[in-house]
């Protein structure tokens, strides 16, 4: 074993040792809080760990006493991108860019920091980085899947559908690419392609509630509402905390005249709301958590030959670190974004009808000309609002996307 105490820590890490290895990490920053070395792979450790916060604070150090180092600029980005701070992500990767031109990882990491930051240009800008990892040799599932998606974003439907077809055929396996796949078609109104690419999400998935959910609202469009009643039960049943999946079984239930089972079900649409952002605190406090006890839960991990593999090829080139998959949260978030589109291209494209269907169904259900207070539950962008102003005394939207409202 080495006599330096930084390539013994190494040594740890590489092995997985992860505890013994922050452990000496630690007392060199002791010794030296300009040791930046230490204060990088500490800040590599945290991050592996799930702790990007704590990661952000060591790697920032490290990256102030080491400027010109393209490892550290681009381990602070993905930290930063894990953490939800695309400006930050941005920044980072983009002075790893400058120092090291052309460096795959760093350009897809970038490019899912401009997605995820969803500003104006920022899709033509991911599209340029992913473009650029493209050029750079990367020919991978998942980067034409992120392609897929930056097309998406850019309004670029037919090169999107040809982005994820080929991930798709890269990776049959991946159901989030099938799911994404669905999306692009759905905006060309391609509803047997949607169909076709959900059942394969959900057969590689069975519990993706959000496909369940798509493939719910494709029958409820069509009036199929029972069919679709089903298939949003199973979609809660899937994920019982979804919110999107309760609303639209009570706009599917009041649809096919089940008044009561519809109100139970925009009641259980509120407690599921509740119990969402009681996770997202939960969530919070456990990030609270100490560096020392996410490396030992982490650590009790590493016992499969692909995790020591990892940690192998982490020590051997000890000058960066990359995550073997992208954060898990970009694709939802994207996801979720799209499907705020959704709209637009079913009344202009699907000739959508729902609304119009509502606002009839309350106006017949009038005993008399009195003006009645309207809550829209899950208003969306708010389609419905100006059917239902002329009968309402006063009307109010709620829905779970800030952006939406």
């Amino acid at each position: 074993m080495p006599a330096d105490p930084f390539q013994i820590a190494q040594e740890h890490h590489r092995a997985g040792r992860l505890r013994q290895a922050a452990a000496i990490y630690r007392s060199l920053i002791d010794a030296d809080p300009q040791h930046a070395d230490a204060l990088h792979w500490l800040g590599v450790l945290a991050f592996q760990a799930g702790r990007a916060d704590q990661a952000i604070s060591l790697l920032e150090q490290a990256a102030v006493l080491r400027p010109a180092d393209a490892a550290f600029e681009h381990n602070l980005g993905m930290a930063y991108l894990h953490a939800g701070q695309s400006a930050h992500a941005i920044k980072a990767f983009e002075r790893a860019t400058k120092l090291v031109p052309n460096r795959p990882d760093t350009l897809v990491g970038c490019g899912l920091a401009y997605l995820s930051r969803a500003e104006l240009g920022d899709a033509a800008a991911a599209m340029v980085s992913f473009r650029q990892a493209q050029a750079a040799g990367v020919d991978t599932a998942e980067l034409h899947q992120h392609l897929g998606v930056a097309y998406l974003a850019a309004g670029n439907v037919i090169d999107a559908i040809t982005a994820l077809q080929t991930a798709t055929q890269k990776d049959p396996n991946d159901a989030t690419a099938w799911h994404h796949l669905a999306l692009a078609h759905r905006q060309c109104g391609d509803v047997k392609d949607v169909r076709k690419c959900l059942n394969k999400a959900l057969e590689l998935e069975p519990n993706r509630a959000s496909a369940w959910c798509a493939l719910g609202a494709l029958d409820a469009e069509a009036g199929n509402y029972d069919i679709a009643v089903g298939l949003f039960k199973k979609a809660i049943k899937a994920n019982p905390n979804y919110p999107t999946a309760h609303n639209a079984l009570g706009r599917a239930l009041e649809m096919a005249g089940r008044r009561a089972e519809s109100l139970d079900a925009f009641g259980q649409a509120l407690r599921a709301s509740r119990n969402s952002r009681g996770g997202k605190s939960q969530a919070a406090g456990n990030s609270a958590r100490s560096l020392a006890e996410s490396l030992g839960a982490l650590e009790d991990k590493v016992t499969s030959p692909r995790t020591i593999e990892i940690h192998h090829a982490l020590a051997a080139n000890a000058d960066i670190f990359s995550p073997d998959r992208i954060p898990a949260n970009a694709l939802a978030k994207l996801f979720d974004r799209y499907a705020e589109n959704f709209d637009a291209h079913l009344q202009g494209k699907l000739q959508y009808r729902a609304p119009e269907m509502i606002a009839q169904v309350i106006g017949a259900a009038r005993s008399d000309d009195k003006l009645l207070d309207i809550l829209d539950l899950g208003c969306g962008t708010g389609l419905c609002g100006p059917l239902l102003k002329p009968i309402a005394a006063s009307l109010a939207g709620v829905d779970l996307s800030q952006q939406s409202v």
